[in-house]
């Protein structure tokens, strides 16, 4: 219940600043000014990586670990994102809330993984029926971004969209893919 009183105070124009990067802008931007004004981090890597420089600074700290996949395949090295993952970014999101400040969330090129995280917080934080909304703000900070679909989707289920926060993320990719990712 909890969750639903955080969700309400967010509007588009009181949302925290969500920064959408890549490892090495992740580095860049916590050894920057700009990192002072970083309070959350959500860290996204494949199994077995370091997060990037700077991540113990940051205060709160959310370390998820899975490859940049849509579904299992013949390489059992592979990890994909499970429902677990999207239930620590949901358990992080009142931390988000609460404690203020800006948030960053990388992934190795900053265009999948951590565009699918950042269309989940911003669901979460804007609400149900806003999911265009939420898609917006992620291309509005990330004009590169194609949310990972089956991480939407798995957060679409956990958040009871029905199926509406998923495809939104489809067809953004679908768009997307349909003009040779030239934006």
């Amino acid at each position: 219940m909890k969750l639903v009183t955080i969700v309400t105070e967010f509007t588009a124009n009181n949302l925290p600043k969500i920064w959408i990067a890549s490892y090495s802008e992740a580095s860049q931007l916590l050894a920057s000014e700009t990192g002072d004004a970083i309070a959350h981090i959500i860290s996204i890597g494949e199994p077995g990586t370091s997060p990037p420089k700077g991540y113990t600074k940051v205060p709160h700290r959310l370390r998820l670990e899975f490859d940049d996949i849509v579904a299992l395949n013949d390489n059992f090295f592979y990890v994909l994102c499970t429902p677990e993952h999207i239930c620590q970014v949901i358990d992080f999101v009142p931390i988000i809330s609460q404690e203020g400040g800006d948030v960053l969330i990388h992934c190795q090129a900053g265009i999948s993984r951590s565009a699918a995280i950042a269309l989940t917080i911003y669901a979460i934080l804007l609400g149900a029926g806003q999911e265009e909304e939420a898609l917006a703000l992620v291309l509005e900070n990330r004009p590169q971004a194609v949310p990972n679909v089956w991480i939407a989707q798995l957060a679409d289920e956990a958040l009871g969209r029905n199926g509406k926060l998923a495809q939104v993320a489809q067809m953004h990719e679908d768009w997307y893919f349909e003009y040779d990712g030239e934006i």
